[in-house]
């Protein structure tokens, strides 16, 4: 498929993307290499093939949900790089002075 200079500054400009000539040049033939390999995927004979969302067809995997106990909070604290009054201690995310 030909990708025209219009096709790829609305390309360019929807990506907000800044190119330079030889980007615009290397993206025009990698998006054409693209382009042609879908249109030849519309050459399969896909006759009796039902629609999926994936390739292969897989049952859940799920494991039934039963109460353990814990590992507690020795063990869960002991690679913590902070520890205060038994709790994880982690850096602030807004500030310091608006939680004092």
């Amino acid at each position: 498929m030909e990708i025209t200079d219009k096709l790829l500054r609305e390309i360019e400009s929807l990506a907000r993307l800044p190119l330079q000539q030889d980007e615009r040049e290397s993206l025009r033939r990698d998006l054409s290499r693209i382009l042609d390999h879908f249109e030849s995927l519309a050459e399969l004979d896909l006759q009796g093939i039902e629609p999926s969302s994936h390739v292969a067809q897989a049952e859940p995997f799920y494991r039934d949900d039963e109460p353990r106990p814990g590992i507690g909070s020795k063990i869960a604290l002991s690679g913590a790089a902070e520890i205060e009054d038994g709790h994880f201690r982690v850096p602030p995310i807004i500030g310091e002075e608006e939680h004092a």
